[in-house]
Parts: structure tokens; C-alpha cells; sequence
């Protein structure tokens, strides 16, 4: 592995420890990882529209059990160069 990849992964170790801690259960990194690839997809399929993005990130995370309020901000952080 490169040094950037090795960054890259322990990055996300380290985002799966803090979920981990945050919920009081184990996270697996592939859990992760596959709700940010089903996100990048999701804003893939409605660029350029932001607000389209948007609407449909906050109904993907609620199905998911993410609740409304933090739906909202995370459609909003991962749109916002869009």
C-alpha cells in the first residue's frame, strides 16, 4: 500500500471507532463504507440537481433509521459542493 492509502484506511478505522463509541456497538467498516458508496450513487444519479440530491439522500437515510433531523444535515454536508 502507498502512504495515502494507508491514510485512507486508517481513517477509517478511525471513523468506524468513533461510530462504534457513539452508539455503544460495534461498527464494521464495511457497513460504512457502504452507506457512503450508496450515497455517492444516489447524488451521482441526481447531479446537477442539489435539492433532487438532497430529498432523496434524506429518504435513503431514513430508511436506513437515521432520524430526520440528522438525515437532513448529512444530505446537506455531502451536497454542499455540488
Amino acid at each position: 500500500m502507498s502512504d495515502s492509502e494507508d491514510e485512507v484506511m486508517a481513517a477509517w478505522v478511525e471513523v468506524a471507532q468513533y461510530a462504534s463509541d457513539e452508539l455503544g456497538t460495534s461498527i464494521f467498516l464495511l457497513r460504512i463504507d457502504s452507506i457512503v458508496w450508496q450515497s455517492g450513487q444516489i447524488i451521482g444519479n441526481h447531479e446537477p440537481n442539489r435539492e433532487g440530491a438532497r430529498k432523496a439522500l434524506i429518504e435513503y437515510f431514513s430508511e436506513v433509521g437515521l432520524p430526520t433531523d440528522e438525515s437532513t444535515q448529512l444530505a446537506e454536508e455531502l451536497t454542499a459542493s455540488m
